[in-house]
């Protein structure tokens, strides 16, 4: 009798068991792939995990519909909600712009970084979503970003140079 109750209890057990191990192993998949989908490796090794469409522009292949303005000398104050960092803005256009020279340790894990950058005349104050890094060789890293929110006068701004 003592061998049926313990058959009886394992045969229970397993099904309970797997479904406890399926759970598992979906959480963690999803996990795996929102860290992915928020890296540069998640571009370079699982591209379905990338949105190919942004405020209505398509990217196809890294090929902008919106050319980049290649700029000099334009910082940039920028805030992951933690701390803040100075950056160099290296080209910008409506939608998105590149941080070079910005701190290693900044995190863009977040969904979004604020960004001031000040123009000849005015301040902008963007709201951007980091979209890949580089690591640089002095200790900092390069950063792309798209352009969630902008005040009105940004895109004068960026037409203007």
């Amino acid at each position: 009798m003592s061998n049926i109750s313990e058959y009886l209890t394992n045969m229970w057990m397993m099904p309970v068991a797997l479904i406890i191990l399926t759970t598992l192993f979906i959480i963690t998949t999803w996990l795996f792939a929102r860290y992915y989908k928020t890296t540069k490796f998640g571009s370079v090794f699982f591209p379905f995990l990338q949105n190919q469409q942004t405020n209505g522009v398509q990217f196809k292949n890294d090929i902008r519909q919106l050319e980049r303005i290649e700029v000099e000398g334009i910082r940039a104050d920028i805030s992951d909600g933690i701390s803040s960092y100075s950056g160099l803005i290296t080209n910008i256009s409506t939608l998105g712009l590149c941080l070079k020279d910005v701190p290693a340790n900044m995190s863009t894990s977040r969904s979004f970084l604020s960004v001031v950058i000040r123009g000849k005349s005015e301040e902008y104050r963007i709201v951007a979503r980091p979209r890949w890094e580089q690591i640089q060789s002095n200790m900092g890293k390069t950063v792309g970003a798209e352009i969630a929110s902008s005040p009105n006068s940004w895109n004068d701004f960026v037409l203007s140079l």
